[in-house]
Parts: structure tokens; C-alpha cells; sequence
């Protein structure tokens, strides 16, 4: 059964309350047909498939199949996070509402209604605590690979999901999409990390470009310009990637920067050298400032100019077009050693230019292979630290409920010891989430361990156990 798979609430205006206080949402998304990563235990016979039960494989929530599943969405109940549920398991503290009956798909995403009929669900959505929806269902994996285009990217996955049935919705802090699903359906810190991946790898591929600037290598050879120019590179290098450049703030704009490090400099120099820095930092335009860009880069007044030599006509040299020097012949087209360098020019040319395009598109390969792997082995990281924290809360528990047969139910390991503190009769909404396992701790010490068994939850404390909870509630 698949839980974490994560969309946010439309827009505020279609939610409505009504007479009795109940919140009604028009219609929200709340599944999207997308690539997801899953480790290997949360799918279907994977023992018997030889996974890796912390490995990660990606599954393909293949459009056609989440249209053909919209009628299961259809009055499932909508619980405050994710609980084992069906007929014979009814977590009821946990049901705050309903999902609609028109449910339907609207490539890409599954959209449905929703009733919220718990005023403290209601509320959590208000203030933004509880504000993101998370699908739980059933489905067949399929083990056929492929690629997925979503948003012109193509994206690898391991198996489709076939035969989707809902389950039941949850209301959550943060799901696996966190406020947008992207590429992997992965969290906000995946993605984050991801757009910062993407943004680093550009970069340093217009610094790689600015290294063979024709323009810039000739002024790294000026010594006048070679020091204050490489700290300028740098200090947009750390603009770049959020660091400090001493002497500087960090939106010190190009002229700024050129002004600190170079302030000898001005006129066309210092235009030429803020319009290379712009370029550098990803700008189309230079920032503002009292160089201006040109439309070509000027040279160093103390460096000569070099004009490119035109191509010659044969046709337009004539004898009296030279002055000075020996008398030239005049060049025939038509001779076999004209006709035999233009055509050695031409392929010159058009390797030169089928070289610099290898190159780029190399460059571009390389750039995206090392961005997938760096999410591939965030994503591991990330999966495997909340799989761990999920398992060592349900552990420390253990003592009080018993064993917890799915700590991934639960989006947190602060929800699995607000369980706990409930079960043992104390409402962990009085209470700060940082003092969750503490109480658990004093809970575990006071009482005697209780079996999974126990369904009751404890009426009374001893005078000393109690003593303690009061003084937590005084705490500011």
C-alpha cells in the first residue's frame, strides 16, 4: 500500500464552511501521474523479487491507470495522517471527514472533493499546519523500464503501477511532494537541492566557456588586470553559491565588484569586463550601475587591437590593389591549388565546427549525469535516515502500545509518540512536539509495560507521575 504520495489544496477559494461548522473543498488535486522513488519493502512482493528492502526503485504512476482508478477515490474517509484502515480496522480518533464522489482526471493530476467535518482538521488546514493531502492505495508493479516525459525532461523508471485502488486520504504536515511535485515526486529538501544542482552545474559550465574567452584570456595575461580580476571571478562565485566574499555584500552588484578589486579601471575596460562577469553570473544583462554593456566587447587600451582578416575575393584583387612591396600575381580561382585550399578551408571549418559541437554536447551530458546521480544518492540518504527515525520512534514505544506492525503510517516520528502519549491517556496537543519522547521516556520509567494487546487507555497515573505532567503544562 502506497501512503506518501502528495499534493497540495487548490486555491483557497473553493473551500466553503458551512452551518454546522463543516469545511467543503470544491475540488483539489490529490494524486498526479508522476515517477516516484519507493523503497524496495513498500512494494508488493518484494521479498519473492529479490529487493533490496532500503534500496530505492522507481515506479511510474502511469496517467492512463490513475484515470481508471478515480471511481476507488470516490467516499473514502480522509483521516489526520495515515492509519491501517478498512472495514474491520477503524482508527476513529483519526477520521475527520470524507473525499467526495466526483472524483476525475485532469491530465496529470487526480483530482476529488473533500468534507472536513473535525474542528481541529478544519483548523490545522486554516493555519497551514495540516495543509497537504496524501493518497493511500493499492497496485500491481509491473516490472517494465522506461523513460517518462514530464515537464520535457525525461525521467528512468523501474516498473509501471498497474490496477490503483484507493484506500484512504490524509491530511499532512509534509508529504513526499512536499508543495509542488516535480521530477521524483521527492521532498522539499530533494527538490531544493535538485534546482540548486541544476543552477550549480550552469554555472560552471559558463565558467568552463569564460576559461576559453578569447577576450578574457587576453586580459588574464595583462598582469595590471590578473589579480583583481580573478578575486572579481570569485567573489561572483560566491554570489553564486551563497558564500561571503570579504570586503564586499553579498548583492554587490558586477560594476561593485569590478570597482573593489579593479578600481584603477574604467571607460571601455571596465564596460568590457562587467559585460564577461554578467555573462559569467547568468545574467543576459549586466546589473546596474555606470557601465553600460556594449554590444561587443572592447579591448584594453594598453593591449593592440587584432581585426579579424576578412575573406578575399579572388575575383576583387587586382595589381594596382597593392602598394608596396614585390608585385603580386593575380590569383586564379580556377587554378587546381586555389580549388584544392578552399576546399581543405571548408573542411577545416566544418571540423572545427562539429568539434566545439561534440564538446558542448558532451558537456551538457556530463552535467545532467553527475545532477542524477547527486539526487539518486540524496534521495537514498534522505529515504533511508526517515526509515530509520520511523523504526527507532516505533521502537521506543514499544513498551507502552506494543509492537507498531507499519511505522510507515506515520509521517513522523513526533505522530508515532503523540500515539503513544494517547494511548497512554495524555493529550499531546497540550504539549510542545520537543517534549514528546521525554514524556514517553517518563512514561516508559513510571508504568509497567503494556502489550499491544492493551487496548485501553490508562485512566490514572501515580501522585508522582502525575506531579510531573502538571509542571510540563506550566512550562514557557
Amino acid at each position: 500500500m502506497e501512503k506518501k504520495d502528495v499534493l497540495i489544496f487548490d486555491a483557497q477559494s473553493v473551500r466553503s464552511i458551512d452551518n454546522n461548522g463543516y469545511m467543503h473543498v470544491a475540488m483539489t488535486n490529490i494524486s498526479k501521474a508522476t515517477v516516484n522513488p519507493y523503497l524496495g519493502s513498500e512494494i508488493e512482493d518484494w521479498q519473492d523479487r529479490g529487493l533490496e528492502p532500503d534500496g530505492i526503485y522507481y515506479g511510474l504512476r502511469d496517467p492512463d491507470e490513475l484515470q481508471k482508478a478515480a471511481p476507488t477515490f470516490n467516499g473514502l474517509p480522509l483521516l489526520m495522517n495515515h492509519h491501517d484502515i478498512d472495514a474491520s480496522v477503524q482508527p476513529k480518533d483519526y477520521i475527520v471527514g470524507s473525499t467526495g464522489t466526483d472524483a476525475r482526471f485532469q491530465n496529470p493530476y487526480l483530482q476529488n472533493s473533500l468534507s472536513i467535518t473535525d474542528e481541529k482538521a478544519i483548523k490545522a488546514v486554516q493555519d497551514g499546519t495540516m495543509k497537504e493531502i496524501s493518497c493511500a492505495y493499492f497496485f500491481t508493479p509491473e516490472w517494465t523500464s522506461g523513460d517518462y516525459t514530464e515537464g520535457g525532461d525525461k525521467i528512468h523508471y523501474d516498473f509501471i503501477m498497474r490496477d490503483i485502488k484507493g484506500n484512504h486520504v490524509a491530511l499532512v504536515a509534509e508529504g513526499r511532494a512536499g508543495h509542488d511535485v516535480v521530477v521524483a515526486d521527492s521532498k522539499k529538501g530533494v527538490n531544493d537541492k535538485m534546482v540548486k544542482t541544476k543552477k550549480n552545474a550552469a554555472f560552471e559550465a559558463r565558467k568552463k566557456n569564460l576559461a576559453k574567452d578569447a577576450d578574457f584570456i587576453k586580459y588574464m595575461n595583462d598582469d595590471k588586470l590578473k589579480d583583481g580580476l580573478t578575486k572579481a571571478v570569485d567573489a561572483v562565485t560566491n554570489q553564486v553559491y551563497g558564500k561571503e566574499t570579504k570586503g564586499i555584500a553579498k548583492d554587490t552588484a558586477i560594476d561593485g565588484i569590478i570597482g573593489t578589486f579593479l578600481p584603477d579601471i574604467d571607460g571601455d575596460l571596465k564596460t568590457a569586463l562587467c559585460t564577461l562577469l554578467s555573462k559569467l553570473q547568468g545574467g543576459d544583462e549586466p546589473p546596474e550601475g555606470d557601465a553600460k554593456v556594449p554590444t561587443q566587447t572592447q579591448p584594453t587600451p594598453n593591449v593592440p587591437k587584432t581585426e579579424p582578416v576578412p575573406p578575399v575575393d579572388p575575383d576583387d584583387v587586382q595589381d594596382d590593389d597593392i602598394t608596396g612591396g614585390d608585385p603580386l600575381d593575380v590569383i586564379d580561382k580556377n587554378s587546381p591549388a586555389y580549388q584544392a585550399g578552399f576546399k581543405a578551408g571548408q573542411a577545416a571549418a566544418k571540423d572545427e565546427a562539429n568539434k566545439k559541437i561534440k564538446e558542448a554536447q558532451q558537456l551538457n551530458k556530463d552535467s545532467i549525469d553527475k545532477i542524477k546521480s547527486e539526487i539518486k544518492e540524496q534521495i537514498v540518504a534522505d529515504t533511508k535516515a526517515h526509515y530509520k527515525t520511523l523504526n527507532d520512534a516505533a521502537f521506543k514505544v514499544k513498551p507502552l502500545v506494543g509492537t507498531i506492525a507499519d511505522p510507515l503510517a506515520f509521517d513522523s516520528a513526533a505522530d508515532i509518540f503523540a500515539f503513544a502519549l494517547k494511548q497512554c491517556g495524555k493529550d499531546p496537543d497540550k504539549y510542545d512536539k520537543a517534549g514528546y519522547a521525554g514524556m514517553v521516556d517518563m512514561l516508559i520509567e513510571s508504568k509497567p509495560v503494556f502489550s499491544a494487546a492493551d487496548t485501553k487507555p490508562i485512566d490514572k497515573f501515580d501522585e508522582q507521575t502525575q506531579s510531573i505532567f502538571d509542571r510540563l503544562e506550566n512550562i514557557e
